[in-house]
């Protein structure tokens, strides 16, 4: 991958990542972004859902166009595209509304649930196998990339027991995220001379 194209998808991060973060203000005042989740922030029948589809939107076709280059090798892919395909499906079909008692359709917000599922499983899939490809290891990536794997693992626990900070605990798991691929990004122009990450250096 190319640093101008490298770039590009940054910013195409930062602007999704921009687009959850307002995602709130264009939501009715009932909406608690503490105790309300991101994916709540996109509900079905939700008056300014569009700025958290978009967010998913343009999340997972960054992600997505990571995989489509041609510098990682076949089984590097897999997880950036399995991310981006499954944050598109976070966008298309949206959770249940926050508010008791308004209608929704289920299959869709069954359908947003097992996409969020996904998205969680190639993250941790992305983490591991980036990381196994380095041949070249040091303490700050082994760390970063095992906090990114036991934030992974602990936020999303988390979730099911403190239900009054459902919103925080997954806009943190979002920022986990945001900040691993964003490091991916910016840092492999310089990590390439160390690890086996394209097919020109296998």
């Amino acid at each position: 991958m190319q640093q101008k194209a490298e770039t590009q998808i940054f910013i195409l991060l930062l602007i999704s990542a921009l687009m959850l973060c307002v995602a709130p203000f264009f939501l009715e005042d009932s909406y608690n972004w503490i105790k309300h989740t991101t994916s709540e922030s996109g509900a079905q029948l939700a008056t300014g859902s569009w700025c958290a589809r978009i967010g998913f939107m343009l999340y997972g076709l960054s992600i997505f166009c990571i995989g489509t280059k041609g510098s990682l090798m076949w089984f590097q892919k897999f997880p950036f595209l399995f991310f981006g395909i499954s944050m598109l499906s976070v966008a298309v079909f949206s959770n249940k509304p926050w508010i008791e008692g308004v209608p929704y359709n289920n299959a869709e917000d069954v359908l947003h649930s097992i996409g969020s599922s996904v998205v969680g499983i190639a993250f941790i899939a992305n983490v591991i196998v980036i990381s196994m490809s380095r041949t070249h290891h040091n303490s700050k990536t082994i760390t970063f990339d095992l906090l990114a794997i036991i934030a992974s693992l602990i936020i999303p626990l988390s979730m099911v027991f403190l239900t009054d900070y459902r919103g925080i605990l997954q806009r943190a798991m979002f920022a986990v995220s945001y900040i691993w691929y964003g490091y991916y990004l910016l840092g492999m122009p310089n990590l390439r001379k160390k690890c086996h990450l394209t097919k020109e250096s296998s």
